[in-house]
């Protein structure tokens, strides 16, 4: 670890000079920062108190695993988020993830896996966001929404503006939603849209929590791979 931590710092000191930001902020400007490996799926290879900003950097992640209490803005342009680890979201305060996520190609841009380790909180979109197509999503502790906006609807699940894409279609990588209606935590508040095989995919969807008692969730059997139509 002493040989990952070393440059990483000296690459932050020369990355923030000159450069105002936000107290809790671990912000990227056009920078190469690279995460390697991790201890195990417990202990974070970088755990951020607050927020990650990644503007335009070549932010890499391979096998590692990132812990986060608050946002994640990812602005690429000519450099990209790219991910084979884990993005964990812990603590009790919300988050909002902005910027572009909803990358399909070379790990880019997209969640790889995406883990809601929360007791309380909601985790907002303020933009599509996709989860790899060899990923995984999970909610892993006692808490916690993915809200596909930054705020809630009421009622009304169509004024939700983004969706959450999970493109892995094995139903092995979605795991510890809420599978009853009426759950008011681990389940999506908004869209979810699932790549499918055949076998059994539960849709562990709803509204605002006080809302239609929250999640309204349905499921589909598919004994084969139904046509895809052009609406």
């Amino acid at each position: 670890m002493k040989k990952l931590y070393k440059p990483l710092i000296f690459l932050l000191s020369c990355l923030f000079l000159h450069t105002s930001f936000a107290a809790n902020e671990f912000y990227i400007n056009g920078a190469i920062v690279k995460l390697n490996d991790k201890i195990n799926a417990t202990v974070p290879t970088l755990y951020v108190n607050g927020e990650i900003i990644n503007n335009d950097g070549a932010f890499t992640n391979t096998t590692s695993l990132i812990e986060i209490t608050g946002d994640w803005t990812n602005t690429p342009s000519s450099n990209h988020y790219t991910s084979t680890g884990i993005e964990r979201f812990v603590g009790t305060s919300n988050h909002l993830i902005k910027g572009t996520w909803n990358g399909t190609a070379s790990n880019q841009n997209q969640f790889y896996d995406m883990d809601i380790n929360k007791s309380a909180g909601v985790v907002a979109l303020n933009t599509n966001v996709n989860v790899n197509g060899s990923g995984s999503f999970a909610f892993s502790s006692t808490g916690g929404i993915l809200r596909t906006d930054a705020i809630s609807h009421g009622n009304d699940g169509s004024a939700y503006a983004y969706e959450l894409f999970l493109q892995n279609p094995s139903t092995a990588k979605f795991t510890g939603y809420s599978t009853g209606n009426g759950a008011t935590v681990k389940y999506i508040e908004g869209k979810l849209r699932r790549q499918i095989n055949t076998g059994y995919f539960y849709f562990p969807i709803g509204v605002e929590p006080s809302s239609l008692d929250g999640m309204e969730a349905f499921d589909l059997n598919l004994a084969t791979i139904p046509a895809q139509q052009a609406y």
